[in-house]
């Protein structure tokens, strides 16, 4: 599903979805069912204070915390030869999904268990920018 989340607080964004798109799905399949579960919850953020100047410093200072047990560099400088956003940064979450930012500022989130934890991610990350 794909068209963003803005304006969506705690369960408000499960309902929508059940009301929206799961339940017609179902109805269209002809099937029942009883109960779902979202999870692998992809989305994007804007990182205003991320700009090709500050990038590789964040690189350099990034450290595990609570909510982000695993800080991956970017694979250009590990893994010339690989493909994809080798500029980017991971951060694996505590909690399920990973964040990956680049010196765009764009960060792509991924595999998350609901739009709370992603919330929390982003707004700990943007805190960690901040202070660094």
């Amino acid at each position: 599903i794909s068209g963003g989340s803005k304006g969506f607080e705690g369960g408000e964004y499960e309902q929508w979805l059940d009301e929206h798109v799961v339940s017609p799905v179902m109805r269209a399949l002809h099937a029942e069912c009883a109960s779902w579960k979202l999870c692998l919850l992809n989305g994007s953020h804007r990182l205003e204070d991320v700009n090709v100047r500050n990038y590789m410093y964040l690189c350099k200072e990034l450290r595990t915390t609570p909510m982000f047990s695993q800080v991956i560099p970017p694979t250009m400088f590990t893994a010339p030869g690989k493909r994809g956003r080798v500029c980017s940064v991971c951060l694996k979450c505590t909690q399920g999904g990973s964040v990956r930012f680049d010196h765009s500022g764009k960060a792509q989130l991924f595999a998350f268990k609901s739009l709370r934890d992603m919330d929390a991610c982003v707004n700990h990350l943007i805190e960690i920018i901040k202070i660094t």
